[in-house]
């Protein structure tokens, strides 16, 4: 009985701890409830509170930028009007400055100007005395030369000159011929080079038998004008020549080209060994034994060393043999060169005619068919004389 009544106890003790749960439990749910709308109506006041204070303050922050605008507006205008009126009283100080310099400019100018023309007119006189006494010089040493080259034309023209010359010459290549005749003949053919230097009424004839030409007598002639006409190994006038080359090469030569100076070089080495063929014949071979530097100061002026002017001892075959050796160098670049300025000699008169027969049919006025029309008598001779060159 007692365990009963203790538990009916325990069951209404906990019935009534569970009453007043319930009852602690919905109070405080109620005053959450209350409290939670409280707090939400503050906090809406609040918002809204917010929301008019920052309308407030945007109102006044856009009245503040508004009206610093429109102070910095005037600001702006006034900087622009300062800076314009600012600008023009630069520029116009500017434009007296410029004013003012650019009249001590020309007034400089002119002044230098003066000076210049001055110095020109002073430089004008200087250059043409100067040009006066360079061209007295020119002309004097032009004279000179033509003299000097004169007296070497008409030395080498001469008649006692050409005959001792061709007298040597042909000593010369008589022992040249013995020379070949008791040894082995290493010579060099040069017949198609003396054939260029032929004129056409000295070139060999054909060989012909006197019953062809007509007659014995007739043949007898014929036979002896080929001997005579029969052309020297050495030349004499081209020998020469090599003189004129080497003493007045300007004069000589048209320009200066690969084959002039070839030509001059061959001519210098020619001599050189011509001289000392001579002084080998005159004084022995010990006489061969010559330095460049005498040699080029003695015979030949020359400016450049070459091995053939070496100190040497040859006797007068080798000597010989070196001379035809440097003879035939020297024919080879002469007849090279003649060749050219012939060539180039007959182009320049093709030129000049081709010229001259224009100028004559633009002159007479003649048409295509080759009709002229009426000339007067300066015309007609213009006319004749261009047709009869």
């Amino acid at each position: 009985m007692n365990r009963l009544s203790l538990l009916t106890k325990a069951q209404m003790r906990l019935a009534t701890l569970d009453e007043l749960r319930q009852a602690a439990k919905s109070g405080v749910r109620m005053r959450f409830e209350r409290e939670r709308e409280e707090l939400g109506t503050r906090v809406e006041s609040r918002v809204q509170q917010a929301e008019a204070n920052r309308m407030h303050l945007i109102k006044a922050h856009l009245q503040r930028r508004a009206a610093i605008q429109e102070r910095t507006k005037r600001s702006l205008l006034q900087r622009i009007i300062r800076e314009n009126n600012y600008k023009e009283c630069v520029l116009s100080a500017i434009f007296q400055k410029r004013a003012a310099a650019e009249k001590k400019r020309m007034g400089l100018l002119e002044a230098e100007k003066k000076r210049a023309h001055a110095r020109v007119v002073q430089a004008r006189r200087i250059a043409k005395t100067v040009y006066h006494r360079r061209e007295t010089e020119r002309r004097r040493l032009k004279e000179q030369l033509e003299s000097r080259l004169q007296k070497v034309a008409l030395l080498i023209e001469s008649t006692t000159s050409l005959k001792t010359a061709k007298a040597l010459l042909e000593r010369l290549e008589s022992r040249f011929s013995l020379l070949l005749s008791s040894g082995p003949s290493g010579v060099e053919n040069i017949d198609h080079l003396l054939k260029h230097l032929a004129s056409p009424n000295r070139k060999v004839p054909t060989n012909r038998t006197p019953g062809e030409r007509g007659g014995t007598k007739r043949g007898v002639v014929r036979e002896s004008r080929s001997v005579e006409t029969t052309m020297s190994r050495y030349p004499v006038r081209v020998v020469l020549c090599a003189y004129m080359i080497l003493g007045h090469p300007n004069a000589v030569f048209s320009g200066q080209g690969e084959r002039e100076t070839a030509l001059r070089e061959s001519a210098i080495n020619f001599l050189r060994e011509f001289e000392l063929l001579i002084k080998v014949i005159l004084h022995g071979p010990k006489s061969g034994r010559l330095s460049s530097q005498q040699f080029s100061d003695v015979s030949l002026d020359l400016h450049n060393e070459s091995p053939n002017s070496l100190p040497r001892e040859q006797s007068f075959r080798c000597q010989l043999r070196t001379f035809d050796s440097a003879w035939c160098s020297y024919l080879y670049r002469f007849v090279v060169w003649k060749v050219k300025d012939a060539r180039s000699l007959v182009e320049d008169l093709v030129r000049a005619a081709c010229r001259l027969e224009l100028s004559m049919l633009q002159t007479c006025k003649m048409t295509a068919e080759g009709q002229t029309l009426d000339l007067s008598h300066d015309m007609r001779a213009i006319q004749k004389q261009v047709c009869l060159i």
